[in-house]
């Protein structure tokens, strides 16, 4: 009899502060265990200390002594829609692994001004408007020329002011604009883009005084935790959202907090969540028996091939928090819809400084990205387990793949754009099985090609080449938490 692998189960749950660890009671949950993974694995990694070097008279070894215990955990998630305009079930994960969950709205564009030179403003870019000063960070590039029931896909920054209907946006960073029509959808969908460092919010019930600047310490009264300002804080924000990184302890909620620039206390009136890359408890069970750990934040990467379901692999890592004797959880509802083969999609590539201005199409068999972290374990001899608070990312490397058919370097200069080390755009759209509204989209903006295998597939000559993704403008100047971005779509898009 073949063995049922749906008893293999994985359970994850988003922790408010990295050191609310859930219980086993808590963690293992039909709430919590939706996930339908892909070769999982979750092994418990103990280091010992040897003692070999000790001078003795014989030449036995003496007992290893136990040291320090984490966890490892890797699997894979078909990219799947969520039902109705629910998130897909991994985007927990996806935001533990070193990610920002946005609401993203989509904005008809009446006409669009790219900055001087330029044919695109770049995704990643930072923008303000002009009326309402409301800031936000555009989603995908968009180009000068594009269809013209072209979208702008924005995720506009929370807890600060309100954009208008109809207004101006100008980027920061290449300076180029846009002005939208009125009639915009609102909310459409979600964005995931690249965060360098946890941040945690909550609500304050007392508003500042005075300004209160990004850098402020913020102490709490009663925890005695401590972190540091990440938005500026305004005696004219109505319900202001305390934004901040928390470098030691835990928050309570509703506690005080006091300011180091020494402005007046606040009081905390919503439960301190965090808001970018939270850390998330993973449990996972093996036929009978629970594993669990706490903490955990990694890496992921996209594989796409031509006529399978979009793939997505996480490899993450935490603090062991114990294993239990336990059954396969009942009662889990599991997503019933079909994933999108990677057959009908859209790849836009372009440059914003190149004449390609609704970017070129050309022939991809598969297209791989990986945004790669290197995650590190604080140390901490008073802890058991002798790791401290959650993983934390240290570092990003983002690197990709593709394989192109090749076409003269007129059409698209990809071995041109190798040598001279100029970056491109690469846009996946993949769309939903009968729901056009429902898509997928993968942007990287700054792809630099690194090198060429030239080989030969049914006849035609393809090329590999391989990737390394960075942050950029459409004028090639450097962005920061853009290289790589994901959106989902899940309602349709306003039209004229």
């Amino acid at each position: 009899m073949p063995s049922v692998k749906r008893l293999y189960q994985a359970c994850f749950n988003t922790q408010k502060q990295d050191m609310l660890v859930s219980s086993a009671a808590t963690l293992f949950t039909s709430a919590n265990s939706d996930l339908l993974v892909i070769d999982p694995s979750m092994t418990i990694e103990k280091e010992n200390f040897e003692r070999s070097n000790i001078n003795r008279g014989s030449l036995s070894p003496l007992k290893p002594l136990a040291g320090i215990t984490t966890v490892a955990v890797e699997f894979g998630l078909e990219m799947t829609a969520g039902a109705g305009t629910d998130d897909p079930s991994w985007s927990g994960v996806i935001e533990a692994c070193g990610m920002r969950r946005s609401l993203m709205g989509a904005y008809r564009i009446l006409a669009i001004t790219p900055g001087a030179g330029l044919q695109a403003i770049n995704a990643g870019e930072r923008l303000v408007q002009t009326t309402s000063g409301a800031t936000a960070t555009l989603v995908h590039t968009i180009r000068k020329g594009s269809s013209p029931d072209l979208h702008a896909f924005l995720a506009v920054d929370q807890g600060g002011l309100v954009a208008n209907a109809i207004d101006l946006w100008t980027s920061s960073d290449s300076g180029g604009s846009f002005t939208v029509e009125g009639g915009n959808a609102g909310t459409v969908g979600t964005c995931w883009l690249p965060a360098s460092f946890p941040t945690h919010t909550s609500g304050l019930a007392v508003e500042p005084i005075t300004d209160i600047l990004v850098g402020t310490v913020v102490t709490g009264v009663t925890s005695l935790a401590v972190g540091i300002l990440t938005r500026e804080l305004g005696p004219t924000l109505g319900n202001s959202v305390v934004e901040l990184r928390r470098l030691d302890g835990e928050f309570d909620d509703a506690e005080v907090v006091t300011f180091s620039d020494g402005a007046a206390n606040g009081t905390l009136n919503v439960a301190w969540s965090q808001l970018a890359n939270p850390a998330i408890n993973f449990g996972f069970i093996e036929d009978g028996r629970r594993k669990r750990g706490s903490g955990f934040r990694g890496s992921w990467a996209f594989v796409g091939e031509t006529g399978s379901p979009g793939i997505l692999n996480f490899s993450m890592k935490g603090i062991y928090q114990g294993v239990d004797d336990g059954g396969a959880i009942p009662g889990v509802s599991y997503s019933a819809l079909v994933p999108a083969v990677l057959l009908g999609t859209t790849i836009n590539v372009g440059k914003g400084t190149d004449t390609f201005e609704t970017g070129d199409t050309p022939r991809v068999s598969t297209v791989n990205f990986d945004l790669a972290a290197d995650v590190q374990l604080p140390r901490d001899m008073t802890e058991t387990t002798g790791v401290y608070d959650a993983a934390f990312t240290t570092g990003r490397s983002s690197s990709g793949t593709i394989n192109l058919s090749i076409l003269p370097e007129g059409t698209y200069p990809w071995l041109g754009a190798m040598v001279d080390g100029d970056p491109v755009s690469i846009l996946l759209s993949v769309p939903t099985p009968g729901n056009a509204n429902k898509v997928f989209r993968i942007e990287a903006c700054g792809a630099q090609v690194t090198a060429e295998s030239v080989s030969d597939q049914n006849g035609f000559a393809v090329a590999d080449y391989t990737l390394s993704l960075a942050s950029v403008a459409a004028d090639d100047t450097d962005t920061s938490e853009g290289e790589l971005i994901i959106s989902y779509q899940h309602t349709a898009l306003p039209v004229a």
